[in-house]
């Protein structure tokens, strides 16, 4: 693939994602919904153009959306989490047996909120414990919200791989 067509992909994928955190921000419900899409456009670029322009495209979408993004927790989920998650879903679904690396898929998750939630949103978690049915509440709702993204990629990256990418690289190789 040529230089400037990684260049081209990356400039189009960071102002999409950058926009559809905008929209994240400005409007609330998609303040959840719009990281995971960001997030599903590393696909294309993993896939396609390899690891080097999704860690460019990935870095470049944070710093912008750092200043142009209204809703912080909205820009956050996406550099925290649903950002790279994408990127590292790859080595980790390399990891054998698939139970380890779907532990591993856990844990990353669940340190990521974690983070978002205690160093962030500074939610004391001792304030939390005292009320526990809240607190595994709020993680199950979590992991389910996981476990629908990690499906959605799977999803997103056969549709991607059968329909999509013949057709973009042929483009792109012109």
């Amino acid at each position: 693939m040529r230089p400037a067509a990684k260049v081209a992909m990356s400039g189009i994928c960071t102002a999409l994602s950058v926009l559809l955190l905008f929209f994240g921000g400005v409007v609330p419900v998609l303040a959840y919904v719009c990281p995971m899409l960001a997030g599903v456009l590393m696909v294309v670029l993993v896939r396609t153009f390899g690891y080097s322009t999704a860690w460019v495209t990935y870095v470049s979408t944070g710093l912008l959306s750092f200043f142009l993004v209204p809703d912080k927790e909205c820009m956050l989920m996406y550099v925290l989490f649903f950002g790279y998650y994408t990127i590292v879903r790859q080595w980790i679904g390399r990891l054998r047996p698939r139970s380890v690396a779907l532990a591993a898929e856990c844990l990353l998750f669940n340190a990521a909120v974690n983070l978002l939630l205690v160093y962030v949103f500074a939610i004391p978690m001792d304030a939390v414990s005292s009320n526990k049915w809240f607190l595994v509440g709020f993680w199950l709702a979590m992991n389910l919200l996981f476990f629908l993204y990690e499906r959605l990629l799977g999803v997103a990256e056969l549709l991607y791989a059968h329909k999509i990418e013949k057709r973009l690289r042929s483009v792109f190789k012109k």
